[in-house]
């Protein structure tokens, strides 16, 4: 049976529709969170913590196509400048919201994003915001590793099981360590358009084996190009409203995840009734997050 999402040229596919991609991986996070902070009604099936995994993937492929077409300085200047205004506004009302849990001291830490590195994690803002730096700092070495292609993605796989194996870390370490293999696939791909959508479908398949012996930050991961090849075959005709919701999410996917984690903080911190939950998540939030994008847009404009 011919399939089209087979014959997908996954580079341009991606180099096309990068946007649209990290709205798909918005949405799937925004009901991830909607289900497991509010009602869960799926359990561990609950699995749309995938869309991290798509970020990831996208942010090795974005970051790659940065790093080889700027000056060393303004890969990191343009990074600098697209993350941290909107990162310490988040912070700074998280401090608002956590005022009874964080001294200043954390408080600095999270600006720095140093809180997920510290006395174990266990006050850190958010594991994925401040990760991105450690990212950042070291992808000179993940650029090279990228070189060597599936030999170097094969290592940096089997390096992460013997890591999650031979220590035990808390959930939010397992987040990041898990997602090294997808985040230099994206780096790869971008480099040497390497993918083969139907060996992917068949690694998919040992999913449920990687979540149960190893780690299922990992074995989500192993998900993400199946997902783009079906959502590529699926969605090939997207109605224009999907398409803006989707282009939204991904142009604002930053300010949007901000405010999602916060209102994360807000219901950890709370004991809010269902309704109120729902209320917050479903109004509360959009408008918070319109007037997140307007504050940062000023402070831009000032400052940068």
């Amino acid at each position: 049976m011919h399939i089209p999402a087979f014959d997908i040229d996954l580079r341009h596919y991606v180099t096309a529709n990068r946007l649209f991609l990290m709205g798909l991986a918005m949405a799937m996070i925004l009901v991830y969170h909607g289900f497991n902070f509010i009602l869960n009604p799926l359990g561990r099936l609950n699995i749309g913590y995938v869309g991290v995994d798509l970020f990831l993937f996208l942010s090795g492929f974005g970051l790659a196509r940065s790093y080889e077409n700027n000056a060393t300085w303004r890969f990191y200047l343009n990074r600098l400048q697209r993350i941290f205004p909107v990162y310490l506004i988040a912070v700074t009302l998280a401090y608002v919201i956590l005022r009874h849990q964080w001294t200043v001291k954390d408080y600095l830490l999270n600006a720095f994003t140093l809180g997920y590195y510290y006395d174990g994690g266990v006050k850190r803002f958010d594991w994925y915001l401040e990760s991105l730096p450690f990212l950042y700092l070291f992808f000179p070495l993940f650029h090279q590793i990228g070189k060597i292609r599936l030999i170097g993605l094969s290592l940096v796989f089997m390096s992460v099981v013997i890591i999650i194996y031979a220590i035990d870390m808390s959930w939010w370490y397992d987040c990041l360590v898990a997602r090294l293999p997808i985040f230099l696939y994206g780096i790869i791909l971008y480099k040497y358009n390497i993918y083969n959508v139907r060996l992917s479908f068949m690694i998919a398949v040992l999913t449920p084996v990687v979540y149960i012996c190893v780690s299922p930050f990992l074995a989500v991961s192993m998900l993400v190009i199946p997902i783009i090849a079906l959502f590529s075959f699926v969605f090939n005709d997207t109605s224009q409203i999907v398409s803006s919701v989707l282009s939204f999410l991904g142009r604002y996917s930053l300010e949007i995840y901000c405010v999602n984690t916060l209102i994360h903080k807000l219901f950890l911190t709370y004991n809010l009734h269902l309704s109120h939950k729902l209320f917050v998540y479903l109004i509360v939030q959009p408008i918070i997050v319109y007037v997140f994008i307007k504050t940062e847009k000023s402070i831009k404009r000032v400052f940068l």
